[in-house]
Parts: structure tokens; C-alpha cells; sequence
């Protein structure tokens, strides 16, 4: 089965943010791991935080983002480190 929500994909969540989907689940492939990295207003957090929508039922994937535009150097500084390494990419049996 592919993946609805490869890794690297960004998409936006019911909660209006912006997130980049870091690692799959592979028990359900419609609800990965993500980094929210935009407000409801599209600016840029800070740092962004990771969460298992697998453990928050509550927020869905609701469409893709749009990446029509670059981010500047602050914003990318916000995004650094938001993919998973190679020690996320290990998928457990079970």
C-alpha cells in the first residue's frame, strides 16, 4: 500500500497548521508522526513540535500544503531538523 502522506510531505492539520509529515505509522498510513511548523495564521513557530497523530485522534490531516513560496533564512532556521534521521526511519513489528 502506498502511503497517502509520504515523508516530507507537508499538509495542513483540522487545527488550521501547517505540518511536514516526519515518519509513518506503518499499522495506519493515514496518520503519521508530523512537525507542525505554521500557525493558523501561516507564520512559522519558533521550534517545531512533534506529535503522533496516531495519539491525537483528535487532529486529522485534512489537505496538502502549498509550497509555492521559499521560506526565508528565519524560517528555515524554525524548520531545521524537522525530518526524521536515520534512527526515526526503523519501524518496529508491533
Amino acid at each position: 500500500m502506498v502511503a497517502p502522506f509520504p515523508v516530507a510531505t507537508g499538509v495542513i492539520l483540522s487545527t488550521n497548521e501547517t505540518a511536514v509529515v516526519k515518519s509513518l505509522n506503518p499499522h495506519d498510513l493515514e496518520r503519521p508522526v508530523v512537525a507542525v511548523t505554521k500557525d493558523p495564521d501561516g507564520n512559522y513557530y519558533p521550534s517545531p513540535r512533534t506529535i503522533d497523530l496516531v495519539l491525537h485522534p483528535e487532529i486529522q490531516i485534512v489537505s496538502y500544503a502549498e509550497w509555492y513560496t521559499a521560506p526565508n533564512i528565519d524560517e528555515m532556521l524554525a524548520m531545521s531538523g524537522i525530518l526524521a534521521g536515520p534512527s526515526d526511519r526503523k519501524i518496529s513489528s508491533g
